[in-house]
């Protein structure tokens, strides 16, 4: 309920916020591989924030229930694509969801494994919800390969903006988040570290 809270607070400009603290270059080489991205049937989107990855991934999508754990942000979206058919919003936590096993084609997170105590629940979870061959897409905020001077500007940047870390994150590296996907039931078929001053892994993954 806490966390549920704290999140809740950012709920009328989340995505505006997370844009400031990472900076437009990165959101842009992140939304350029969505964009390569074809075929995701029936998906599953967690934290969908307010909605800016949900816009896009669904172009690739036929049926997309975007989902989240805070009300508030489940409310804006809702507004948002009330218009859209296509496009279902709910309240949902990623590690504990009603939905049945193997019921979706393909499971997209965008910056969420990253802020999420055991992450690998969440991995495996997904695992569950896919069909065979289901893909799994992942984006993720890291610090893998910055420069320290990048480091502490975004550091500045995201307390000024969010607040303190939270103490379920972890910075994964690509080679760190490709090694728990793997051991998860996933087979790599892109894996990819964006950006130049800030960074975000990309990886797609399948289910074996």
């Amino acid at each position: 309920m806490e966390k549920e809270k704290y999140w809740s607070r950012f709920a009328n400009d989340f995505d505006a916020k997370q844009l400031y603290v990472t900076g437009k270059e990165l959101s842009e080489d992140v939304f350029s591989e969505i964009e390569k991205l074809q075929n995701l049937g029936h998906l599953l989107e967690f934290a969908c924030g307010n909605g800016a990855y949900t816009k896009v991934i669904s172009k690739f999508a036929d049926k997309v229930i975007a989902t989240d754990y805070s009300q508030a942000m489940v409310e804006q979206v809702k507004k948002i694509f009330s218009d859209n058919r296509k496009i279902t919003v709910e309240q949902a936590n990623c590690h504990n969801t009603r939905y049945p096993n193997q019921a979706f084609n393909s499971v997209f997170m965008a910056h969420l494994i990253h802020i999420i105590n055991n992450p690998e629940n969440v991995l495996s979870k997904s695992h569950r919800l896919l069909k065979p061959n289901g893909n799994l897409i992942i984006t993720s905020f890291s610090t893998d390969k910055m420069k320290l001077i990048d480091k502490i500007a975004l550091l500045n940047r995201y307390k000024k903006t969010f607040g303190r870390l939270s103490n379920s994150r972890t910075d994964f590296t690509l080679n760190l988040l490709i090694k728990l996907v793997e051991q998860k039931g996933f087979k790599i078929e892109i894996a990819k570290l964006l950006g130049t001053k800030t960074k975000a892994i990309f990886i797609k993954a399948t289910k074996n």
